[in-house]
């Protein structure tokens, strides 16, 4: 009798310990990735700066697609902007996890925090709509109060046409220019 419980128990003990290394790694791989996003997106914001001071004819095609009308005022805006995220990268950013339905958010004016929605985890690391794009977003409202005046790649593209002074004030535009989506 007492064999069967001490079977139990060991099994038990065993099941316990099974679910902390798996909680300890699945953390692990959360912070793993976040690290990775974090870092993509400094090599993202670089790549726009960069594109930004070259300046050559694809450059120029992007920045329309965009961000609309070229004037040196409103592409020095731009720039600003993205030298303001790479300063934001470089510090530290305390991160949240929540359970919504959506990337991501913040409250600009406050410490670096983002709240990052289980649409962010379910994201690509790169490319369109990424882990490393969703912060870039974030950081534009944190370091440059930008809004939400629309969302996603339609939306944002028929901005930089219609109405090119919201589209450089739109974190969806500096994330989709820095993801190199076409």
């Amino acid at each position: 009798m007492f064999g069967d419980l001490g079977s139990m128990m060991g099994t038990v003990a065993l099941i316990s310990a099974v679910a902390v290394i798996a909680t300890g790694l699945y953390m692990l791989i959360k912070s793993v990735s976040l690290k990775l996003a974090v870092a993509e997106a400094g090599n993202m914001v670089n790549s726009a700066v960069l594109q930004l001071q070259s300046w050559g004819t694809k450059d120029k095609l992007r920045y329309k697609t965009w961000f609309g009308k070229y004037t040196v005022i409103r592409k020095t805006s731009v720039e600003d902007v993205y030298l303001k995220i790479a300063v934001a990268l470089s510090q530290n950013i305390k991160f949240h996890q929540t359970n919504g339905n959506y990337y991501a958010y913040t409250y600009p004016g406050g410490p670096l925090e983002i709240w990052l929605g289980k649409d962010y985890y379910s994201a690509p690391l790169v490319g369109a709509n990424s882990k490393a794009g969703t912060i870039i977003h974030e950081l534009s409202h944190e370091v440059s109060n930008t809004s939400d005046t629309v969302y996603g790649i339609v939306g944002a593209k028929s901005l930089a046409v219609t109405a090119p002074n919201n589209a450089i004030n739109n974190a969806d535009n500096y994330e989709f220019f820095a993801e190199g989506v076409q």
